[in-house]
């Protein structure tokens, strides 16, 4: 059934009406919703190549190809300082309550991130584009060089939208997996914030007159890494100035380097200490935490490898014949394949929590049999706290003839078949049921699951036809059911 207009979304979050009719007036959007959602991975987007992009060219210089890029970026992060002011917020007081108040709105981002956002988004590149503008023209008594320097180095400022990226994944759905990738993804851009600073360390040292003050005999050699290893020639490409960078800083984290690339001046091996120091915290936290994650990936498969094997020391026990037992393997493989836990999941949750889901759930199906076809919605939610998930395997009998009517089967996924006389006949009398292939909400497609080499989910209706027995046409791969148990 088509939901009605007024029914509130997944979300569970409420708008007065009051607030609603502003947020229609001034577009308001709420952060939860999906064109929101589609437009914070964007920003993130955004955000990721400016943390790479901004110590880069503070180091190695402006990259003139990306100009174009690194104004749509800036374009951005100014139009998302402006969704923030139009984006309404959960109440803290009333869960569930939207915040669509300009005011309240306004007081509440200014005081958190609108300033890091605004310094984040000043538009350095256009002013680095009209000095260099200048510092070429014919105007040769304006000294620009010192102005060009400074500027490139401020644009290091945009490391402050960094934190954003974690607001932005709160607002996701934050899995194992994403956590992984955000442990990465810190390790990755603390190296390569490492590696350009590394290689601004001679021209800081130089410009700071650091070298003047050398013994004239340290004086007539290289006086840096960089220098020692050919690399202050304005030939040599930003590229490979970055990767013998990199290659040290890389080396320097995860041990105590190889010597190719080493420090020579003070300042050098001061900072060498201090990143070997923090290479050390960081292979013991960061990789420590990647193996725990890596572990919480897998803790669903140990589980069930542990549960596989209690069945096959039971199943040696009272040793059953093999064909029974490859047909208990298959029950708990399939099992398995599906992460049937929703049962589990929804114990935890308050008894009204759960009528609300399940309803949603089986809503439409209940809806499509004929004798809960016409019931009262709060019957159906009733009911539905009743169904159980239950599987059936091919070639197996949900019931037969004479047998007692103490369960009601919905199928939900798959195909049953009647059969007229017994197993050893085979004689199909119909299946049950068709219009589940138009069903929009069904997970799996019938006619690619069902028949010969497919699976399906069996259900049989409460109560026994005559002659007739509920089973399976082939046997082939477990199939899923419903199962409402009777009152």
């Amino acid at each position: 059934m088509p939901r009605p207009a007024s029914t509130p979304r997944s979300s569970g979050i409420q708008v007065s009406e009051d607030d609603a009719a502003i947020a229609r007036r001034i577009r308001m959007t709420a952060a939860v919703r999906q064109p929101r959602v589609r437009f914070d991975v964007i920003v993130a987007l955004a955000t990721i190549y400016t943390a790479f992009m901004a110590p880069f060219q503070a180091a190695f210089g402006n990259v003139h190809e990306l100009q174009a890029v690194e104004a749509l970026t800036e374009a951005l992060f100014v139009l998302h300082i402006w969704t923030e002011f139009r984006t309404a917020f959960e109440d803290p007081h009333k869960p569930g309550e939207l915040i669509s108040s300009l005011p309240r709105i306004a007081r509440r981002y200014c005081r958190g991130w609108f300033l890091p956002d605004a310094v984040a988004s000043f538009p350095f590149e256009i002013l680095l584009v009209v000095l260099e503008a200048v510092a070429h023209s014919s105007i040769g008594s304006v000294n620009t060089s010192n102005v060009l320097r400074a500027l490139a180095v401020l644009r290091v400022l945009r490391l402050l939208r960094v934190g954003r990226l974690w607001v932005i994944a709160r607002r996701l759905k934050v899995t194992a997996f994403v956590r992984l990738a955000r442990l990465l993804f810190s390790f990755v851009l603390g190296a390569h914030i490492i590696a350009c600073l590394f290689w601004s360390l001679p021209y800081l040292e130089r410009y700071s007159g650091q070298y003047a003050s050398l013994p004239p005999l340290l004086q007539a050699g290289p006086q840096s890494w960089a220098e020692m290893n050919g690399l202050m020639d304005e030939s040599v490409a930003a590229r490979t100035q970055y990767t013998f960078s990199i290659y040290w800083t890389v080396a320097t984290l995860v041990s105590v380097g190889y010597g190719d690339v080493h420090a020579v001046s003070v300042g050098e091996q001061a900072f060498s200490v201090v990143v070997m120091t923090a290479g050390a915290i960081t292979y013991s936290v960061l990789f420590g935490s990647v193996a725990t994650l890596l572990a919480s990936l897998n803790a669903h498969e140990a589980k069930f490898r542990q549960k596989i094997d209690a069945v096959d020391a039971f199943m040696r026990e009272l040793r059953l014949p093999k064909r029974l037992q490859q047909r208990v393997r298959s029950y708990f493989d399939f099992s398995f394949s599906r992460q049937i836990e929703g049962r589990a999941v929804l114990e935890e949750l308050p008894v009204t929590l759960q009528g609300e889901i399940l309803d949603w759930a089986h809503r439409q199906m209940l809806l499509q049999c004929p004798a809960t076809s016409s019931a009262e919605p709060q019957f159906i939610q009733l009911l539905s706290l009743k169904l159980e998930q239950v599987i059936a395997l091919p070639d197996e009998f949900i019931f037969s003839a004479g047998d007692a009517a103490t369960e009601l089967f919905w199928v939900k996924e798959g195909e049953v078949v009647i059969l007229n006389g017994g197993v050893e006949e085979g004689a199909m009398v119909s299946w049950l049921p068709e219009e589940e292939e138009e069903e929009e909400d069904d997970d799996v497609d019938i006619d690619n699951v069902g028949g010969a080499g497919g699976g399906g989910v069996g259900v049989g209706v409460g109560g026994s036809r005559a002659g007739a027995g509920f089973g399976f046409q082939e046997p082939t791969d477990g199939w899923q059911a419903g199962h409402a148990a009777s009152a």
